[in-house]
């Protein structure tokens, strides 16, 4: 994970019930909190930043275009 990558809940992050209101949301990782995999977010659907844990969350894959 790197500063700049565009992340979700990972399954993990999901079933956390403080994380309830982020679900189907994206965000981008803003920076590095501290040394234990700890990153703070910005989530774009919310306005919001929060601080998570590294399993919390996951890349955003693309989707493929069919032609």
């Amino acid at each position: 994970m790197q500063v700049g990558d565009l992340v979700e809940l990972s399954a993990y992050g999901k079933k956390l019930k403080g994380f309830a209101w982020l679900h189907g949301s994206h965000g981008i990782v803003i920076k590095r909190v501290h040394e234990y995999s700890v990153w703070q977010v910005h989530w774009f659907d919310k306005a919001f930043k929060t601080r998570v844990k590294r399993k919390e969350i996951k890349h955003v894959k693309a989707k493929k275009a069919f032609v």
